[in-house]
């Protein structure tokens, strides 16, 4: 039997906005996809990368600018773009709940995630992986 990663090992999401912007999403722990965020547009993209950890912005295929992320923990460990933002979240949480800031992101956005991620699984069809089974890919 072949072990497909388990559970949330893999998977894409195509999607379709109702303003006609199309988002497709690929996601994967049993193969090394690279590590970026791509937000791709008409006449640009934006791309966050956690390998330099920098964020890079291009229109037309020319680089506008690059910011590095050289971000530090209390022991002096370098820490990446991702783990940075997601700190940013937890504390912007954690004040807010003890009324010290407003939320940047409402309750009613986290439920609307929430709602997101359960139409995916009511919707989820098996993935073809030809990664895990070399026969698969020779076919394809």
């Amino acid at each position: 039997m072949m072990h497909s990663g388990g559970v949330e090992a893999d998977c894409e999401v195509r999607l379709a906005m109702e303003n006609g912007v199309e988002v497709y999403v690929e996601l994967s722990r049993t193969r090394e996809l690279a590590t970026d965020l791509i937000i791709e547009a008409e006449r640009g993209r934006m791309v966050v990368s956690y390998k330099p950890n920098q964020l890079t912005l291009e229109i037309a295929g020319q680089r506008l600018d690059t910011f590095s992320m050289a971000t530090k923990d209390a022991t002096g460990r370098d820490l990446s773009i991702w783990h940075f933002m997601i700190v940013q979240q937890l504390e912007n949480w954690v004040q807010s709940l003890q009324g010290k800031a407003s939320a940047l992101v409402p309750g009613e956005q986290g439920r609307k995630v929430v709602d997101f991620i359960e139409r995916c699984y009511r919707n989820r069809r098996p993935l073809v992986l030809p990664w895990l089974n070399p026969a698969l890919e020779k076919s394809a």
